[in-house]
C-alpha cells in the first residue's frame, strides 16, 4: 500500500481563528487604552501580549508540512527544511497532557511536529509508510491510530472571551 504524493498539512483552521480574533482584540484594547490615558505599564504588557500573540498568529499562519513520497518539507515563514524520510536515524514521540510532540532526526537535521497541524493521525501514518522500517515502534503506530485532540483551541477560545470582556468593560467605564 503506498501513499500519495505531496500531501500538504497546515495548523488548524480551528485553531488560527480564535488566534487572530485574540490579536485583533488585544490590539482593540491597547488603542483604547491608549485613547482613554491608560497607564504606560497597563500598555506596555497589552504591546507585549500583542507581540507575543501577533508573532504566534502569523508564524502558525505561514507553516505548512509537504509530505512527499521521498521526503517531508517543513515550511515556516517563507523558508523551507527538507527532510530526506529515508536518511531518518530516529523517530519518536512524546505526549504533553493533550499535546503530542513527534520527533524525527536524520543526521543533525531534526523536525518536532506537533499535533496542531490539521488531520494530525493522518500525517502520521503516511510518515509511518515512508519512513524506514526499525524506526516504527508501537508508540508511533498508536499514535497513527487513535486521533488526539488538544486544548489549545479551548484555551484560545477562554482568553477570547477574558479579552473581550475586558474590553467590554473598559470601553463603557469611561463613556
Amino acid at each position: 500500500m503506498s501513499a500519495p504524493a505531496g500531501q500538504t498539512f497546515t495548523i488548524r483552521r480551528a485553531f488560527l481563528w480564535p488566534l487572530g480574533i485574540l490579536a485583533t482584540l488585544l490590539l482593540t484594547l491597547l488603542l483604547v487604552g491608549l485613547r482613554q490615558g491608560q497607564p504606560p505599564v497597563k500598555s506596555g504588557l497589552l504591546a507585549l501580549m500583542l507581540i507575543l500573540v501577533g508573532t504566534l498568529f502569523v508564524s502558525s499562519l505561514g507553516r505548512r508540512l509537504v509530505l512527499e513520497s521521498d521526503r517531508l518539507l517543513v515550511c515556516r515563514l517563507g523558508r523551507c527544511k527538507s527532510l530526506e524520510l529515508g536518511q531518518l536515524t530516529a523517530a519518536d514521540s512524546v505526549q504533553v497532557r493533550k499535546r503530542i510532540f513527534l520527533t524525527l532526526c536524520a543526521g543533525e537535521q531534526v523536525v518536532i511536529l506537533s499535533n496542531a497541524y490539521g488531520q494530525f493521525s493522518h500525517l502520521v501514518q503516511n510518515l509511518i509508510l515512508r519512513m524506514p522500517v526499525h524506526l516504527v515502534t508501537e508508540r508511533l503506530r498508536q499514535l497513527a491510530a487513535a486521533p488526539q485532540s488538544n486544548r489549545d483551541i479551548l484555551s484560545c477560545w477562554i482568553a477570547v472571551a477574558v479579552v473581550a470582556a475586558i474590553l467590554w468593560h473598559q470601553m463603557h467605564s469611561s463613556f
